[in-house]
């Protein structure tokens, strides 16, 4: 009987292992650096051509490899770190699964060159797909040096998934930025295409901070401390008015980054009452101490999620933590904290641990989840199901056809009003179905003239018929929405009467679409945007990546209505804004702008960066004004509101409104 297994391949069994570990080019760029730190490297270089996608370089000053090592470190699970299973509780390098270099050698061409100190002469190694092609004798410098060429030039289709140049370029940044954190004692360089991005000198880990982050918050950080038998946390957190979307948020662990939502709200908490419902989080960079027996990195290979033994006690000691530098600097109430004492977060024990008894009411049986389950059931003893389902569809000429039965029949999702007739109903959009109430329904049929013609359906005990109105080909053309009452509501909403529903209007959303239609139309027309010069020039600080986007985009900044002058040293004067804009700090709008260009290039306008700019702004220019209008002001709004080409969503993709039908507010009595 011949077998259907079949054993692969080492060459291809490591092409598909290099999946979990080369996802981009960023990630050979992560893997090097930490090879390099693990080596006890002080200087480490990085340069990348083309986003990493053509050659990526990692030069590092550490203690380099033997001539045998220099191959050996290319095989896979091959690795200095560990040499036994207990090792990984007890881990104090970056690297110990063995399996980086094997990968990127697996999808790439790799040349290697090092040399250890006691060496006279180091040694060059050449790898292509896996394959050992070189290996000589080589002058080299004290350390080790990588060249990553042509990565996936073997795999097409991974190479051929690959984001834009910028994109790939800031998540290489994002990983260099996040290893330069942890360590503030090693220089770090990065090089763009020959451009120097990040001079990162050694020096404290607040000058790190700032030299990555900008200067611009450095009145804002605040210091951290705390220390318990658990562990030990050092590191800033900024003030509740720095919170904003794209603020940088880190977390490190035994020198290692990593993310953990359920400490995230931890600090969420911690600042509760000190801002408002809804917003982001300040910048915070913590930094924790812990047993390595306590934590397990072992989860994936971009070694990002960690578990912890103790994560319910990790959250208290944050969230104490958080508030105790709160209160020392002022913005919180004073805590009464014992002066040089830790805080003593007692260990859970298996020991004396009881299930919690619940006592049953309503009959015994309650469980909300149960389908069947029924409020008046469990507390009366009848059948009556109590559920409340509000709808937050678009309106009804947002909707999509259903289903395409017989004959080319249409039906169609939204409902109209019961009391709709067929020469109503003509009226109205192709997108709507045609109601009768509880007798039935309608639709639509395209006739051979790309015409529409009404059908009625109507329901009966036996089938379902379908009837012709008496004008069989009936035009149908969009109707002009209008709102038939409107109030403003507090917190930035208005509701609104339109078109048989009642919606709920997002003020500072509708704004933003409003601001972007306004935009496009005079850059249609006058190719910019008017500008309102200010009184006093005003300097926004940026961080390094920030200010190559500024200095990429000056001309769509220009357009949009921004006058400015790039500095040297990280800095933009500005000298006007736009015209529409009522924001009170030039240099936080400029600087949002920026955020929120970043933060699309993979959204709706990926491919047009002055989209891009456009929807940035409005986001921006629509969070800066007043939320509370007056009756006047409220239908003003809704009305040009309705009047834009799209008026559910926002143009960066947010819902505008949240719609309810009558036969939503039915069932809501």
């Amino acid at each position: 009987m011949s077998s259907i297994i079949n054993r692969l391949s080492e060459y291809v069994a490591n092409q598909i292992a290099a999946g979990e570990v080369v996802v981009g080019p960023y990630s050979v760029v992560k893997e090097l650096m930490e090879n390099a730190i693990d080596a006890g490297a002080e200087l480490v270089i990085v340069s990348v051509k083309g986003a990493g996608s053509n050659v990526i370089q990692v030069v590092d000053d550490g203690k380099g490899m033997s001539e045998d090592d220099a191959v050996k470190c290319f095989e896979r699970h091959a690795t200095s770190k560990i040499s036994d299973i207990n090792d990984i509780y007890s881990l104090a390098t970056f690297g110990f699964r063995g399996e980086a270099l094997a990968s990127i050698a697996a999808v790439a061409e790799v040349e290697l060159m090092t040399r250890r100190e006691e060496d006279e002469v180091g040694t060059k190694v050449s790898i292509a797909g896996g394959r050992l092609t070189e290996q000589v004798p080589e002058a080299t410098a004290k350390g080790t040096q990588f060249i990553v060429r042509n990565l996936f030039y073997n795999v097409p289709a991974r190479r051929n998934f690959l984001k834009s140049p910028r994109s790939e370029l800031r998540n290489i940044t994002q990983e260099f930025e996040r290893i330069a954190l942890c360590y503030p004692r090693i220089s770090f360089f990065l090089y763009s295409d020959d451009e120097r991005l990040y001079n990162l000198p050694a020096g404290n880990l607040r000058k790190r901070v700032l030299d990555i982050t900008g200067r611009n918050i450095n009145n804002a950080l605040l210091e951290l401390y705390i220390e318990s038998p658990l562990v030990e946390i050092r590191g800033y957190i900024g003030k509740p008015e720095t919170a904003k979307k794209n603020a940088p948020r880190f977390m490190f662990v035994n020198g290692r980054y990593f993310y953990e939502p359920y400490l995230n709200k931890a600090i969420q908490q911690a600042y509760d009452k000190l801002l408002p419902s809804g917003s982001q989080l300040p910048p915070f960079f913590l930094y924790f101490t812990v047993d390595p027996a306590s934590i397990d990195v072992n989860i994936s290979p971009s070694k990002t999620q960690v578990k912890f033994d103790n994560l319910q006690a990790m959250f208290q000691i944050v969230l104490c933590a958080v508030r105790e530098s709160l209160a020392k600097n002022g913005i919180a109430p004073m805590i009464d904290f014992d002066a040089g004492a830790g805080i003593e977060i007692p260990m859970p024990t298996a020991e004396g641990v009881e299930m919690p008894a619940i006592e049953l009411t309503a009959g015994g049986y309650f469980n909300p989840f149960d389908e069947n389950f029924s409020f008046a059931k469990a507390v009366e003893g009848h059948d009556d199901s109590f559920r409340t389902n509000i709808s937050n569809l678009p309106p009804a000429h947002a909707s999509t056809p259903k289903a395409e039965g017989d004959d080319g029949f249409v039906e169609f999702e939204a409902e109209v009003p019961g009391d709709s007739t067929v020469s109503e109903a003509a009226g109205m959009s192709t997108h709507q179905r045609v109601s009768d109430g509880s007798k039935g329904a309608g639709g639509f049929k395209e006739t051979a003239n790309g015409s529409a013609e009404i059908w009625r359906r109507f329901e009966m005990a036996d089938a379902t018929s379908y009837q012709r109105p008496q004008e069989q080909y009936i035009e149908i053309e969009e109707p002009e929405l209008k709102a038939s009452g409107c109030f403003p509501l507090a917190g930035g909403y208005v509701v609104a009467a339109v078109g048989g529903k009642v919606l709920m209007i997002n003020v500072r959303r509708a704004r933003q679409r409003l601001l972007f239609d306004r935009m496009s139309q005079i850059m249609t027309s006058q190719g910019k945007v008017p500008r309102q010069n200010l009184l006093f020039e005003t300097v926004a600080e940026l961080t390094p990546a920030d200010m190559r986007l500024a200095s990429e985009c000056e001309k769509q900044l220009r357009e949009l209505g921004f006058d400015f002058a790039l500095g040297d040293d990280s800095t933009v004067t500005l000298t006007a804004i736009p015209a529409d804009d009522t924001s009170s700090d030039a240099a936080a709008l400029f600087e949002e702008v920026l955020q929120g260009v970043k933060t699309a290039e993979e959204g709706i306008y990926a491919d047009n960066k002055r989209e891009r700019f456009m929807a940035s702004l409005a986001r921006a220019a629509a969070r800066s004004g007043s939320t509370s209008l007056t009756d006047t002001e409220a239908r003003v709004l809704v009305d040009e509101l309705l009047r834009c080409r799209d008026f559910t969503y926002t143009p960066d993709g947010t819902l505008i409104y949240a719609a309810l039908s009558r036969t939503d507010i039915d069932r809501m009595f």
